[in-house]
């Protein structure tokens, strides 16, 4: 009998979360950091022949890959976008993603969205002007990851205002295009970074917090789907891509935040500017 409860009890589970994903139509925001990174990196990276998995597993299984912009409209206005709908998201702006991904994004015609550090740009290991300027179109959008990387909520209120501004302003002057969406570094952010970042003109902002956006409606604290190189088996793939991933995680407490400033990805940050001073 209670065998027969307990199967019972996984058919309504199931049938739940399928009912569920019908109905809220989750789109996905997979968040990269490095292609093929080595030592600190290596934990945020994927290898260039899995991300190129990925891209492949999207296209055979009929995934919809929306651009930044697409995503906005939906949001701003609710509008569900089609079923199967993701949106991919590059941080940081190291260099191999003009050598490495822009050429896989030409070769499929796969839009994605990489958030520059703008205070970084023509250093040695990350993009150059030419590079963005060139990648900069119905392709590639091209966001905010503030001007030099620093934990927001370490910082004082104003100097949050300038690391938001000045990198917007940067990206907007070399682009000669406005600059709509912003990435907190290591997904750190409080109620006043984001009102900040809306008061500098950003339409939406993206944390490292694990989820979906459908039961929030706040452009400026949207989350995001961790990919590295052990994402890449086909079960794992499709329930990142699916959205059920998504959906469990939104019943599981999480922190409001960001990861923390000794996260991976400040650790990587840091070790990528000590190797060029």
């Amino acid at each position: 009998m209670k065998l027969i409860l307990l199967i019972a009890g996984c058919v309504l589970a199931a049938e739940f979360l399928r009912w569920l994903h019908v109905r809220l139509r989750p789109v996905p925001v997979l968040m990269y950091h490095f292609i093929d990174g080595q030592g600190e990196r290596r934990g945020l990276s994927v290898s260039l022949s899995n991300f190129e998995q990925h891209l492949k597993y999207l296209m055979k299984h009929n995934f919809r890959v929306v651009s930044a912009d697409e995503f906005l409209q939906a949001s701003q206005t609710g509008t569900r976008l089609p079923q199967n709908s993701v949106m991919i998201t590059f941080d940081d702006g190291d260099e191999a993603f003009y050598t490495k991904v822009y050429p896989l994004l030409l070769k499929y015609q796969i839009p994605a969205t990489v958030f520059v550090i703008s205070g970084w740009v023509d250093r040695p290991g990350f993009l150059s002007w030419r590079q963005i300027r060139i990648m900069s179109s119905e392709l590639v959008t091209v966001g905010s990851h503030t001007s030099s990387h620093r934990y927001l909520p370490d910082l004082p209120l104003d100097e949050v205002k300038k690391e938001l501004a000045e990198s917007k302003q940067s990206l907007e002057m070399e682009l000669k295009r406005s600059v709509s969406f912003l990435s907190y570094p290591v997904g750190g952010f409080t109620p006043d970074i984001a009102r900040t970042a809306k008061e500098a003109g950003y339409m939406a902002a993206f944390t490292t917090n694990r989820g979906q956006n459908f039961w929030q409606r706040d452009l400026f604290a949207l989350k995001r789907v961790k990919m590295t190189d052990r994402s890449t088996r086909p079960h794992v793939l499709w329930a990142k891509y699916s959205g059920y991933y998504q959906i469990l995680n939104e019943l599981r407490p999480k922190s409001t935040g960001g990861n923390g400033r000794k996260g991976a990805g400040m650790a990587a940050a840091e070790a990528t500017v000590n190797d060029q001073n």
